[in-house]
């Protein structure tokens, strides 16, 4: 009986653990000055460069304007696709955040969809939580930063 319980535990040891297999994200919100914050994400790429969804630990709360990508020193494939959800489900840059480049910094506005179109906003209303999703990525561990810059309410 020692035995088997010994392999199971060897066994278990040796599997890949479930954080590897799906990518981590590190969060943190800044004040920048007066009522301008931004929430810092860094996320890493786990196994065969899967990114699943994850949810930030931080909320916004207020107006959310200019998001800023940077691709880390393991930059992910050429045009990956970052989608940043808010609570009701919706990505609230509308699509902006597609086909990243692997060596520029990138900034975008959001973009608000009504009566069947996108239309490019100054700023978009956020509260919550943010459930982060990168995909079109092959690069095992890839890294990148996303800055969301926002106004407080």
């Amino acid at each position: 009986m020692k035995r088997i319980l010994l392999s199971l535990a060897l066994m278990l040891l040796l599997l890949p653990g479930t954080a590897s297999a799906v990518g981590t994200l590190e969060d943190t919100v800044y004040h920048v000055a007066g009522d301008l914050y931004v929430m810092r994400l860094t996320w890493t790429a786990g196994a065969g460069g899967v990114f699943d969804d994850a949810t930030t630990s931080s909320v916004i709360s207020g107006l959310v304007g200019v998001v800023v990508t940077n691709p880390g020193s393991t930059a992910p494939t050429d045009n990956y696709d970052i989608y940043l959800y808010d609570v009701d489900g919706v990505d609230f840059m509308g699509g902006t955040l597609a086909n990243r480049d692997t060596a520029e910094t990138e900034q975008v506005l959001p973009k608000v969809h009504a009566d069947g179109t996108y239309t490019i906003f100054g700023s978009r209303p956020v509260y919550g939580k943010v459930l982060v999703r990168v995909s079109n990525n092959s690069v095992v561990s890839a890294t990148g930063v996303i800055r969301i810059f926002f106004t407080k309410e």
